[in-house]
């Protein structure tokens, strides 16, 4: 593939951003090699400057044509939302605090697990919707480089 790319040589390769989108675990190693990438996680390669983006997020509700059309004040159905892989100590603990927290002001508090970052409990489409449809969606510390920080979605 390289060996295709007309103006890609020994010289020019520090000029050259490559965009890995998979996990880097999973990409050939000529392209880990590259003086600099960008990848959506994974194991560090001390020999690249690894630049580190979370996946992107597809689904249409999402993009910024929907989010300036959708009511941000309206009533939600859900208190707290949390659809996690338990890959932490502080993701455990948390989700064993809610799964015993049936409600919160009326409301029902809704967990999911995921289980080896693949097994999902429920579909991405009805993940996005109860994020719509709820007041707090903590976004916990995890396992991959983009998931570092400690955040919570307050669509409200």
């Amino acid at each position: 593939m390289l060996k295709s790319l007309e103006h890609f040589n020994e010289t020019s390769k520090k000029k050259h951003l490559f965009l890995l989108t998979g996990d880097s675990d999973t990409h050939a190693k000529a392209l880990t090699d590259m003086p600099l990438w960008v990848s959506l996680g994974g194991r560090d390669y001390p020999r690249s400057k690894v630049i580190v983006i979370p996946p992107p997020n597809t689904e249409p509700d999402y993009q910024p044509s929907s989010l300036g059309k959708f009511d941000w004040t309206r009533p939600r159905s859900i208190a707290v939302f949390m659809h996690v892989g338990l890959v932490t100590q502080i993701r455990k603990d948390v989700f064993a605090i809610l799964e015993k927290t049936p409600s919160i002001g009326g409301l029902p508090v809704e967990v999911h697990k995921i289980e080896g970052h693949r097994h999902f409990t429920i579909s991405a489409q009805e993940t996005w919707k109860k994020y719509q449809d709820s007041y707090f969606c903590p976004i916990l510390e995890g396992d991959k480089p983009y998931q570092k920080v400690c955040s919570w979605l307050f669509p409200t």
